[in-house]
């Protein structure tokens, strides 16, 4: 599923009965059986729901409401949600589980990754039973499979409040349960929206970047991640700047950092922090070991940032038992004039947009027209095109009003425009920043002179097309009838309709037709007198010889 969204406001209320699965795009995916990918999608509409029912459950989510695996893998890629989104009750103890992004993740023995996805809309749930909040996840829950949450941020607010036993919320995971043999990750992460429960009971967790870290014979890591979210909970003890609380022995924090005074601790006494010991990593001046840090520690220069031998700043980039520290060259990245100085993801600030074809030159006729075309990938998000020209040579360049496409026709052409410039920006929504392409120059050529290989006997024009804007001969094609001799029946030239004809190859030569037929008609007169006076003849001669023949009788 790629490049789908939602612009409309979903309002479920009141549910009487169930469970209820709602999301900006989808309420409830299973991918047990088959290998899914959601990309390029989000939500921008608030997402409302409200249960009168005893027990139900509400799962709610920017983009999903719950998604399920068995031994399948699923991505979920390049999403965001901008839209607020609510779970409440009006009777005691119905569920809710909600999440900017996924209300709830079901993983038994599949693989599950959510990366480059991102949350700045309000996220509450404000129920009577169990309550779970999460800027990207509400719950997530792997048995034996693997989990990978990378490069998300969070900025919206969450909230989690219930009069039940349990209410976790997290900048980036309201819970993370693992079982098992699982592996659970959340990698290059941050949380700049405040995080706060309200809760009757003493089972309330928030943190900076997940409220509720559960382990059970498997490893749970947080790493490289900061938040400079207000961290709040009923018990201070249970407002932590990493994670509110960690259960089990496989939950780790590494080059983790919160600002100093939302919170109290990186986590619960539980959590390891940073793992096995390297002695490459600072102490002092400045100090990167996983902790709070103040405004100033925590958005340093980025050439300190990126310096070698572990970085000159809280960020440690460094290894640590193999797993890599903070990259300012390919993932994090800080601008001044961006996040407020702190520490940016790349892939956020760089729109996830690249050309698959830029614009070429064009060469075209005087008078005709030149299209310039551009091709782009993105992971399924509709991006947004924005032509320029430039008429002195690329120094300077201006935005063409209404060119907002693939592709941008310029013509009629005239000569002046000849050296004329052009280029596209692509944009991605929601995302900062997009790329420019190279300029590409227009080449006007004047109209070529008409040769023609053909011309009409008739008209005296061009019989054929050759592209230089001549007129053309519009006549009849020739049609030559030939005629045969009267006397010799051989043919006698040719008789034509709509032009000129050559006379047939091997013309006869005898008189016109008019003459031969007098010279036929006075032979055969006087051949018809001959006879006639033969016959007179022969008849006299013979009555001379019959009157002889009688005398002598």
């Amino acid at each position: 599923m790629k490049g789908c969204y939602n612009t409309g406001q979903i309002d479920i209320s009141p549910v009487t009965d169930g469970g209820i699965y709602a999301g900006g795009l989808i309420g409830a995916f299973d991918a047990s059986l088959t290998d899914s990918e959601i990309s390029g999608c989000y939500n921008t509409s608030p997402i409302s729901i409200s249960t009168a029912a005893q027990n139900a459950q509400i799962f709610l989510g920017g983009i999903i409401g719950q998604a399920e695996m068995m031994s399948a893998g699923m991505k979920v890629i390049y999403c965001h949600n901008t839209g607020g989104l609510k779970a409440s009750a009006t009777v005691m103890m119905p569920d809710a589980y909600v999440g900017g992004v996924i209300g709830r993740i079901l993983n038994v023995s599949g693989s599950f990754t959510v990366a480059n996805c991102y949350n700045t809309g309000p996220v509450s749930s404000d129920m009577t039973g169990l309550s779970y909040a999460g800027g990207i996840i509400g719950y997530s829950y792997t048995d034996s499979g693997t989990a990978k949450v990378a490069e998300c941020y969070n900025t919206g607010e969450v909230k989690a409040s219930s009069s039940g036993v349990e209410v976790d919320a997290g900048g980036i995971i309201g819970r993370m349960n693992s079982e098992s043999s699982s592996v659970m990750t959340v990698t290059d992460c941050y949380n700049r929206g405040n995080v706060s429960i309200t809760a009757a009971g003493s089972a309330a967790f928030s943190g900076g970047i997940v409220g509720y870290v559960y382990t059970s014979s498997s490893y749970s890591y947080m790493i490289n991640c900061y938040n400079t979210g207000i961290i709040k909970s009923p018990s201070s003890a249970n407002a932590r700047g990493i994670a509110g609380r960690a259960f089990g022995a496989g939950a780790t924090a590494i080059n983790c950092y919160f600002l100093q005074g939302t919170a109290g601790t990186v986590g619960s006494a539980a959590l390891a922090i940073d793992g096995a010991s390297d002695p490459a990593r600072k102490t002092d001046g400045p100090d990167q070991r996983s902790g709070a840090r103040t405004a100033a520690e925590m958005r340093p220069d980025l050439a300190d940032a990126k310096a070698p031998d572990g970085g000159n700043s809280i960020y440690y980039t460094g290894d640590t038992g193999g797993i890599a520290g903070w990259d300012f060259r390919s993932v994090w990245t800080i601008k001044p004039e961006e996040n407020d100085g702190y520490p940016v993801l790349q892939s956020s600030f760089n729109a996830p947009v690249y050309f698959i074809q830029g614009p070429e030159d064009r060469t075209v006729k005087d008078g005709g027209t030149a299209i310039f075309c551009v091709s782009v990938w993105t992971p399924g998000i509709i991006p947004k095109y924005q032509w320029h020209i430039s008429t002195d040579g690329g120094l300077t360049w201006e935005e063409i009003a209404g060119s907002e496409g693939m592709s941008h026709a310029c013509g009629p052409v005239s000569m002046d425009d000849d050296g004329m410039m052009f280029r596209v920006s692509v944009t991605v929504p929601g995302y900062i920043g997009g790329i420019m392409s190279d300029g590409v120059t227009l080449f006007v050529v004047p109209l070529s002179p008409c040769t023609c290989s053909s011309v009409c006997s008739v008209c005296g024009l061009c019989n054929e097309d050759p592209c230089c804007g001549a007129d053309l001969c519009v006549c009849e094609p020739c049609v030559c009838i030939p005629c045969t001799c009267d006397i010799c029946d051989e043919c006698n030239g040719c008789l034509t309709e709509g032009c000129g004809c050559p006379d047939c190859p091997g013309k006869c030569v005898c008189p016109e037709p008019s003459v031969a037929k007098r010279s036929r008609v006075c032979c055969l007169l006087l051949i018809m007198a001959i006879l006639l006076f033969t016959a007179i003849g022969t008849g006299r001669l013979y009555m001379l010889w019959k009157e002889q023949q009688d005398e002598e009788k």
